[in-house]
């Protein structure tokens, strides 16, 4: 009479980390236009974002700036106070992206050119990698050999035999992999024959994933 062998579960998760090389850079640009009224607010974040598109082609750059977000929303005083309320006007922002090659020089002088203008933009730079999907892929399947080999070393280790699996928990990471700084640039803008010298070292880009196998095991025969 054949019985059916007693069963047990091993849980592993399998972890992995997967470093390259930024070879792209992304700009975020926030445009802002805070005005009295809504219509001024329009037409001053309007304006600046000409002439940022105007100086990216001045600057012969590769790509153009792309728009990310757009919102108006109304500025007040007192706000939640129903006797003391004010409306004191709207503010525009105009969220842009701009990709360059990463190239250090251009990068330079782009800034440069920018901080010399009236537009004033907050300016975050972000170091990223041109195809973060095959990252990401090799992360996953890093992890996946993990558990697996681990879980393989777990059964051997304590007597079992692995019959197959019962269920897989994972998660795709949410976020890209990059590396970002915020730059401030000045207020007042540069004089022409200033210069801003900037010693950015990007550093590797990094993506970690893990999943959760749980492996049904019985005792070696």
């Amino acid at each position: 009479m054949n019985h059916s062998p007693v069963t047990t579960e091993i849980t592993i998760t399998g972890h992995a980390s997967v470093a390259a090389k930024p070879d792209t850079i992304r700009l975020r640009l926030v445009l802002k236009g805070v005005e009295a009224s809504y219509d001024r607010a329009l037409r001053s974040v309007d304006q600046k974002t000409r002439q940022l598109q105007a100086l990216v082609t001045e600057q012969g750059l590769p790509h153009a700036p792309v728009t990310d977000r757009f919102s108006i929303d109304e500025v007040w005083k007192h706000q939640y106070d129903d006797d003391k309320r004010q409306l004191l006007g709207f503010k525009a922002d105009h969220i842009l992206l701009l990709d360059l090659p990463l190239d250090m020089a251009l990068l330079e002088q782009f800034l440069q050119a920018l901080a010399r203008t009236a537009i004033n933009p907050t300016v975050r730079v972000m170091f990223e990698v041109g195809n973060p999907a095959a990252m990401m892929e090799q992360a996953r399947t890093q992890a996946l050999d993990s558990a697996k080999a681990t879980a393989h070393t777990v059964a051997r280790q304590m007597g079992l035999r692995l019959l197959g699996i019962r269920s897989i928990n994972y998660s795709a990471p949410r976020n890209s992999p990059s590396t970002s700084l915020e730059l401030n640039l000045p207020e007042q803008g540069l004089d022409s024959g200033a210069s801003m010298e900037l010693l950015l070292m990007p550093e590797e880009v990094t993506v970690q994933d893990s999943v959760s196998v749980v492996w049904v095991a019985a005792a070696e025969e």
